[in-house]
């Protein structure tokens, strides 16, 4: 499954602490299992620092972030 990381508007105008191409203008992409597994990626990534995370299906009117993909991930998980 896709899931889509968007981010605050604090970050158009200040570097994000852990992710230099941060911008409320576009989004990240997680490819997880599902979206447990894509928060627990974003957080690893991100902190606390981003907005919302959507399913595809919620994703529908990417015309508000302009700038479109920041970044592709692919969440790897390891089963012991």
């Amino acid at each position: 499954m896709k899931f889509f990381v968007t981010f605050g508007s604090q970050y158009s105008y200040q570097e994000h602490p852990l992710y230099d191409d941060a911008h409320p203008d576009g989004w990240v992409e997680i490819q997880a299992q599902d979206e447990t597994i894509a928060r627990m990626v974003a957080w690893m990534l991100f902190g606390d620092h981003w907005s919302f995370i959507y399913a595809e299906s919620e994703f529908e009117n990417r015309s508000y972030y302009p700038r479109g993909v920041l970044a592709q991930v692919e969440a790897q998980v390891v089963a012991e």
